[in-house]
């Protein structure tokens, strides 16, 4: 006895035949197709097929080249993702791990091979309410010329373009030593104790000149070392830059509070500045 199930009529398989035959007849006018969304595995999106085998063949082979080629365009992306240390040349897979490895191995970094100095103190600079007052009005009247037409610098408009600049000086006594406080009188010796007191002077070209580094300081300083065993003085201090004038540029657009060069910064005005810190140091 034969398996029902495996037996085909003759007459089913005539109609199958003209079945198929009218289906690619109407596919190939073009007259209907059918578009199932199906879901592929890594693709959203839809995927149209018929009911032709020819068509489905091709959605098969279009479906395993779109998944091969994006599968390639993710190993591009990452690849072209990683990020690399130039301290130590380890590679990094998001810039995230980068900052972190930078921030933990690569904190500081030492500046250059010039001679270390020998510091014998740090001070700590006690302004009286005069002196701040006089530096956060100069602040003030920087931003609101800032805030005019045709002007609108949003930095001067924030807090004055303030910056963090060193001016060396020479220094005479011995202030701070065994914590005196004091500030001497000799201030045409102690041009120190001078600033501390009278504040900044302006030059024989109305400017006062600040630098990036301490080591640029040191070397525009013009001051004479006194008797005090080549001491100096640095001084680390809040400086209102206002709108700044690169000094290689010839371009007079406008007025200006300041001018720059690669490594310093001058100012007009002594209420522009304000000590914060001192540090004495000889030897270098």
């Amino acid at each position: 006895m034969r398996d029902s199930s495996s037996v085909i009529s003759p007459a089913a398989v005539v109609k199958s035949s003209e079945a198929n035959n009218k289906l690619a007849s109407d596919s190939s006018c073009n007259s209907s197709s059918r578009s199932l969304k199906a879901p592929s595995d890594g693709i959203t999106g839809a995927i149209s097929t018929s009911f032709s085998s020819n068509s489905s063949s091709s959605v098969t082979a279009s479906s395993s080249s779109g998944s091969s080629s994006l599968e390639g365009s993710f190993g591009a992306m990452h690849l072209r993702g990683v990020s690399g240390c130039y301290e130590c040349r380890d590679i990094f897979m998001t810039p995230d791990d980068l900052e972190l490895h930078q921030i933990q191995k690569h904190a500081v970094s030492e500046m250059g091979q010039a001679p270390i100095p020998n510091i014998e103190r740090v001070l700590k600079v006690q302004n009286t309410p005069t002196t701040t007052s006089r530096f956060e009005a100069y602040r003030d009247f920087i931003r609101d010329k800032a805030n005019k037409p045709p002007l609108k610098h949003s930095r001067c408009i924030a807090d004055g373009n303030e910056l963090l600049r060193f001016y060396c000086t020479s220094v005479a006594c011995s202030l701070g030593l065994h914590g005196a406080p004091t500030l001497c009188q000799s201030a045409s010796l102690c041009s120190l104790c001078g600033i501390l007191r009278d504040g900044f002077k302006v030059d024989e070209l109305g400017k006062i000149q600040t630098t990036t580094t301490s080591f640029g300081a040191h070397g525009a300083c013009t001051h004479q070392l006194t008797s005090n065993g080549g001491m100096r003085a640095m001084l680390v201090s809040r400086v209102i830059a206002g709108r700044v004038k690169q000094s290689q540029s010839d371009d007079d657009g406008g007025e200006y509070d300041s001018v720059s060069s690669s490594d310093e910064l001058s100012v007009f005005s002594p209420s522009a500045i304000l000590p914060c810190f001192v540090v004495l140091y000889r030897g270098v």
